[in-house]
């Protein structure tokens, strides 16, 4: 039994995409387009996905971290319901072009967790270790971690002028405190 699922804008009605839905028996998955996760960390966005019951067509990982790579195909194999972890993209967020992102083409839904140590609060906390005791403990986008955070919304916005109905999540910590 096959359905079709139209996903509209919240703000103005307009129609984003139109799914089609398989059913067996009384599970529906819906088919969607590619799905990517910058600094995607163990791909719990390929979980929400699975949860939801949403195949993406091709499901894009940039994650620098070799073991985190691993832990990801392990957790998120490939499956009737999902396509697996692609990580051969990219591995490295900051060595990602304007370029690349063309290579890559429209992506439907782009999730990204940024490391947070530059930003974080928790540094502000009493040193407990010889590599808390630093000069600037909050340095923000400045700092090597904040960087990985900057251009990660820069891809973001390459991305969306590739694909205008890009729907994208950011998540980090609080920093509205710290001076722009």
């Amino acid at each position: 039994r096959q359905r079709q699922m139209c996903i509209r804008d919240r703000n103005d009605g307009q129609r984003v995409s139109m799914v089609s839905a398989v059913s067996d028996q009384s599970t529906a998955f819906v088919q969607d387009g590619v799905w990517c996760s910058l600094c995607g960390g163990l791909d719990t966005l390929a979980l929400i996905a699975k949860q939801l019951k949403v195949v993406p067509s091709r499901y894009v990982s940039v994650e620098i971290s070799k073991p985190a790579r691993m832990v990801s195909q392990s957790a998120n194999p490939k499956s009737d319901t999902f396509p697996g972890i692609d990580h051969g993209w990219m591995h490295d967020l900051l060595q990602i072009t304007s370029d690349a992102v063309g290579d890559l083409g429209p992506v439907s839904i782009v999730g990204m967790g940024a490391p947070c140590q530059d930003h974080s609060k928790c540094r502000l906390l009493p040193p407990r270790f010889q590599s808390d005791k630093m000069e600037n403990k909050r340095p923000g986008f400045a700092g090597e971690k904040g960087k990985v955070f900057k251009h990660g919304v820069q891809v973001i916005l390459w991305m969306l002028q590739v694909n205008p109905k890009l729907v994208f999540m950011v998540e980090n910590v609080d920093f509205r405190d710290m001076k722009a």
